[in-house]
């Protein structure tokens, strides 16, 4: 019996014919899906590949899109620039010439204004008041202290405020250098010709004193100031063709001339300062 099923195990095994023509009728039908599968893909393959060649074209030319118009950004940013520097220095010559043309018109002004100040400070000085300031009463004092002891007659027109202030200076400044004064201020009332300036007289023994009276108020004081100057002659009486003279207390005088040489005045007389009304300018007579 084991004999049996050894030579029944050796022996080959027995095909079946149908078995193998069904077998066969498989494969080749796997064959064939399979082959068909592969023109499938083959196909989807070339699909994608298309894709890829059009993607990657359109890389390139996106990025040559992208380098054209960067190149282009940057070259307009260049011109840009340049036009805006342009821009920038004709605004600078403009603004220097409107600038200059500022500059002149401010020197204009200025110049107008300089003018026009000097013309205020001509006519003020004009219209405005003789006066002596403490350090010009300070400084002429100074210089007639040598003449202490001295003798000096003032005088003003009696409706004259202005001359009649400048001549209570003047008795300041004497008295400061001890120098004695005959107060004559508003002491005259004078319907003719009246004296302007200030004029100063005295006997040729006072001739010192007369000059250097002159020289500190003309240089120090900036007066008018006239020494034994030209003779002058003041009519008196109340009459329409003549003038009224009223001095002293209350004293009227008619007719007749009074006449004050020129030069010195007589011996024995003192020394005497008229302060007159403010001179006037006045235009040079051609004639």
């Amino acid at each position: 019996m084991c004999l049996y099923a050894a030579m029944t195990m050796n022996a080959p095994a027995q095909t079946n014919p149908a078995n193998n023509a069904k077998s066969n009728g498989d494969h080749v039908s796997r064959i064939q899906s399979l082959t068909e599968n592969v023109g499938r893909l083959k196909r989807s393959l070339e699909h994608w590949n298309t894709g890829y060649v059009v993607c990657m074209a359109a890389t390139v030319l996106a990025a040559l899109g992208i380098f054209v118009t960067q190149r282009a950004a940057i070259k307009k940013g260049i011109e840009v620039a340049e036009a805006q520097r342009e821009i920038s220095e004709l605004q600078g010559q403009d603004f220097q010439v409107d600038l200059k043309e500022k500059e002149r018109d401010i020197a204009g002004l200025k110049k107008v204004a300089e003018s026009e100040r000097l013309e205020r400070m001509r006519l003020e000085a004009v219209v405005a008041p003789r006066s002596l300031t403490l350090d010009q009463q300070q400084k002429i004092s100074v210089l007639l202290k040598r003449f202490s002891g001295k003798t000096v007659l003032v005088e003003s027109h009696g409706m004259d405020t202005e001359g009649t202030l400048l001549a209570t200076q003047i008795i300041a400044i004497l008295h400061a250098a001890k120098i004695s004064v005959v107060d004559h201020r508003a002491y005259s009332v004078v319907t003719g010709p009246i004296a302007t300036g200030v004029g100063i007289r005295g006997p040729a023994s006072e001739d010192t004193l007369v000059s250097t009276l002159g020289e500190v108020l003309r240089h120090i004081g900036g007066l008018e100031v006239t020494v034994n100057g030209a003779a002058t002659t003041s009519s008196g009486g109340m009459i329409a063709s003549g003038g009224m003279i009223i001095s002293g207390s209350i004293l009227m005088g008619g007719g007749g001339q009074v006449t004050i040489p020129a030069g010195p005045s007589p011996p024995g007389s003192p020394v005497y300062i008229m302060v007159g009304t403010k001179p006037l300018p006045m235009m040079p007579n051609k004639e």
